[in-house]
C-alpha cells in the first residue's frame, strides 16, 4: 500500500467505470481520465491528517489492484476504513488483508480509540469483510444522507463489557454524586434482570460506566430503554469514551428491537448528546440535590444485516 500517484489515474478511471464496483458506494464514475487525474492532484489528506486512502498494488508486478485506507469524517468526528478493488481481484482475500492492516496502522500510529466501517445494507460481501477484520455491527444510522450499517472495532487497550451494579457505584459517586453518600448512587431498577450495566476498561482499569434499563416514559410510544448513570472519570473525559458507551447502548437498543432510547440529561451534557442526534422533549425539571435536567431521546432504526 502506498500514496496515490498521478500514474494511477487510468486505473482509477477504469475501476470506477465498472458499475458493479461502485454499485454500493454512492459515487458516480469519473467522466474521463483527466477527471481522475484532478482527483489525485487534489487528494491532500496525507498532508492534513497523516493518513488517507492508499493504492493497493501487487508487490511483484506493481499492478494497481484498488485502494484501501482511512478517512476522517469531521461532522461525525470519527475515522472510517474503506476499500475498493477492481472486480477481477474480488474474492481473493485482498480486501480483508488490507483492511486488517489499515486498522492496525491506525491504532499503532495514531492511537484511535476506535475505527468504524459504513456499509450499504445490501452489500453483504463488505459486511463479511468487516466482521473478518474484528469489527462488530452496531446499528443502522444516517451518514451523508444515507442509512448505512455502522460497524466498529475498539483499540486493543479498550474493552467494554457487562459489569455488576456494584462496580458502577464508585464511578457514579466520583462523577455524578460528588460529596454525596453511597446510597445516592444506587438507582431504582439497578438489580432488575432486564437492567444492563456496561463498564469501559482502559488498559484494564475501569474508567467509565453506563446503565440501560427497561423503563417507559409517558411522552413516547412504543418500546423503550432508558440510559442512566453514564459517567467517565475526569482524567479520561477527553478521550471519547462517553461516545463509545452511548454507541453500546444504541447497539443494545437495536438488538432488543427498541424504538426509543431516552434519558434525563443535565444541562451541561446537552451539547454532547445533541452531537449524536439526541433531541430534547418537554420542559426542564429539577432532580433534588442534583440539578436541572431535560429529557432527551433518539428514535432507533431497526433494520439489521442478515
Amino acid at each position: 500500500m502506498r500514496e496515490f500517484l498521478l500514474e494511477d489515474a487510468k486505473d482509477f478511471y477504469e475501476m470506477n467505470y465498472d458499475p458493479e464496483v461502485i454499485k454500493y458506494t454512492g459515487d458516480p464514475p469519473f467522466s474521463s481520465i483527466d477527471e481522475a487525474v484532478d482527483f489525485i492532484k487534489n487528494y491532500n489528506t496525507y498532508s492534513i491528517y497523516g493518513y488517507g486512502r492508499w493504492a493497493v498494488c501487487d508487490k511483484i508486478t506493481n499492478e494497481f489492484l484498488g485502494f484501501c485506507g482511512l478517512k476522517f469524517h469531521p461532522k461525525e468526528n470519527l475515522v472510517e476504513v474503506g476499500y475498493r478493488l477492481k472486480r477481477k481481484f474480488w474474492g481473493k482475500g485482498f480486501a480483508t488483508e488490507t483492511t486488517k492492516d489499515v486498522i492496525q496502522f491506525g491504532f499503532k500510529n495514531f492511537n484511535f480509540n476506535a475505527v468504524y466501517g459504513f456499509v450499504d445494507p445490501l452489500n453483504k460481501a463488505s459486511c463479511n469483510v468487516l466482521l473478518k477484520c474484528g469489527m462488530n455491527y452496531l446499528f443502522k444510522a444516517n451518514h451523508d444522507g444515507d442509512l448505512v450499517l455502522f460497524y466498529r472495532v475498539l483499540h486493543p487497550d479498550i474493552k467494554i463489557k457487562k459489569i455488576s451494579a456494584e462496580k458502577t457505584i464508585p464511578i457514579r459517586q466520583a462523577v455524578l454524586r460528588q460529596g454525596k453518600p453511597i446510597s445516592s448512587c444506587v438507582f431504582k431498577g439497578d438489580e432488575l434482570k432486564s437492567t444492563v450495566h456496561f463498564g469501559l476498561f482502559s488498559k484494564g482499569k475501569l474508567v467509565a460506566v453506563a446503565t440501560f434499563n427497561d423503563n417507559l416514559h409517558l411522552g413516547f410510544k412504543g418500546s423503550q430503554i432508558q440510559l442512566r448513570g453514564m459517567a467517565v472519570l475526569d482524567q479520561y473525559k477527553t478521550k471519547g469514551y462517553g461516545r463509545l458507551l452511548l454507541e453500546i447502548g444504541e447497539q443494545l437498543a437495536t438488538q432488543k428491537k427498541v424504538t426509543i432510547l431516552w434519558f434525563n440529561a443535565r444541562i451541561a451534557a446537552i451539547p454532547f448528546y445533541e452531537k449524536f442526534g439526541y433531541k430534547i422533549i418537554g420542559d426542564s425539571f429539577e432532580i433534588p440535590d442534583v440539578g436541572t435536567h431535560f429529557v432527551m431521546y433518539k428514535e432507533m432504526n431497526q433494520e439489521t444485516p442478515n
